[in-house]
This record gives structure tokens, C-alpha cells and sequence, in this order.
């Protein structure tokens, strides 16, 4: 330890080296190379086995997940910037909300117009958001953008699958880090 700054430090023998200070090595240091994935998860296989397609629907199909499912509580801190941010610049986003159908069926009989109740699985600050807005702005033409969303419609997913598909959309749009309480709660 370096006692001034209690900050822990290489040791080589019996001598120690603060951690602030720069150490010569005899040898060159070569980055270690990071596997990259060249194979699709067996779970990814899986359940796009269980997607039923992407669809556009209306804001209002989408309800929250039920508690079983939520892979993260929803933090109202950052719905208000998401808020701030789509009233800046209304526009219809272009992430995809991964949603589960509540009914089991097949998903090659799946259709948009028999519509189900749609679970979001992911995408639930951006939909919180868009809900809100659309509320404040009640009657404003310039947020009517915010009424139609893109989703990927998946059916019988279990719950672990279903926070699976919620914690991967999370991962793949990476605005809001996933803390290590979620990362444990998933696995």
C-alpha cells in the first residue's frame, strides 16, 4: 500500500512501488486480443424461433411488463431527459421495442390485427416517455409522430427468456448502463 494515498501497489521483492509512479519494464507489453464472437448465442437462436415478426403499432397497445418480467425498475430521472430530448426534436424513434404477446399462440399465427395486449419487454424509459408527452402535449400535431412505434412481437417466452430479450435490447441501445444489480438479477 502506498501509505500517504492507501492505494495498493505492485510489489516486486520486498519493494514497494507507488501506485502513481511510472515502472520501467525490461520487456515489451502487447495488448491481449478480446475473442470476438463468430457463432450466434444458442439462446439468440431460440428465440428468434419465438419472434413473431416486426410490427407497427400504436403507443397505446403497449403496457408495462408485468413485475415478473422487469428486468429494470424504471428510473424517472431518466424518462424526464428522454422527454426533454423528444420534445426538442419530435421525431418517431427508430429503436425497435421488443413486446411479448400476453396469449399463446403460435408465432406463425400471430396477427397485428388481432390485437393482444403487447408487454414491453425492453424500450420501457422511451415508452414511459412517449406516453407522458403525448399526454402534455395532448393536441399539439407536432408530437402525433410519437403515436406509432416499431416493435419485434415475440410469443411464449418464459420469464427468464423474456428478460433475456428485455436485457439484450437494453445492452444493443446502451443510452442508460445496466448496473450490476441487473446484470445479477438477469443471470
Amino acid at each position: 500500500m502506498c501509505e500517504s494515498m492507501r492505494i495498493p501497489v505492485q510489489r516486486k521483492g520486498k519493494k514497494t512501488v507507488p501506485a502513481c509512479t511510472s515502472i520501467n519494464v525490461d520487456h515489451e507489453v502487447e495488448p491481449v486480443p478480446t475473442p470476438v464472437p463468430t457463432e450466434v448465442h444458442q439462446d439468440l437462436k431460440i428465440l428468434k424461433e419465438k419472434s413473431a415478426g416486426f410490427f407497427t403499432v400504436d403507443l397505446d397497445c403497449l403496457t408495462a411488463p408485468i413485475e415478473e418480467l422487469v428486468v429494470r425498475c424504471t428510473d424517472t430521472t431518466w424518462v424526464q431527459q428522454i422527454k426533454e430530448s423528444m420534445r426538442s426534436q419530435p421525431s418517431r424513434p427508430v429503436t425497435r421495442i421488443p413486446v411479448l404477446c400476453e396469449r399463446e399462440i403460435p408465432p406463425v399465427d400471430f396477427c397485428i390485427n388481432t390485437m393482444h395486449p403487447l408487454l414491453t419487454l425492453g424500450g420501457n424509459h422511451m415508452v414511459t416517455a412517449m406516453k407522458d408527452l403525448l399526454i402534455e402535449e395532448a393536441g399539439n400535431p407536432d408530437y402525433e409522430c410519437l403515436r406509432q412505434v416499431d416493435v419485434e412481437v415475440y410469443v411464449g417466452l418464459t420469464p427468464r427468456e423474456a428478460m433475456f430479450v428485455g436485457s439484450w435490447h437494453n445492452i444493443q441501445c446502451s443510452q442508460k448502463p445496466m448496473n450490476f444489480q441487473v446484470n445479477k438479477k438477469i443471470t
